[in-house]
């Protein structure tokens, strides 16, 4: 598999993880919404700051590609 391709799946999984987390932790009363907006919101430009969108989209351009 290309690295695209596992980069992509732990950004998703861990999204996916961060996401199960924070649902728990609002149910628990530790923490509020408004932290945890502000928490996905600098995580995104996180994100963007070291092109991970752009690497994204790559990977879904050449997918299917091979490299001789």
């Amino acid at each position: 598999m290309g690295e695209g391709f596992k980069l992509a799946i732990i950004l998703v999984v861990s999204f996916m993880i961060m996401s199960g987390a924070s649902l728990g932790m609002i149910s628990l009363g530790k923490v509020d919404v408004a932290a945890l907006k502000e928490l996905f919101s600098s995580l995104g430009t996180l994100a963007a700051m070291f092109g991970i969108p752009g690497i994204i989209s790559a990977w879904i351009v050449t997918r299917g590609q091979t490299v001789p």
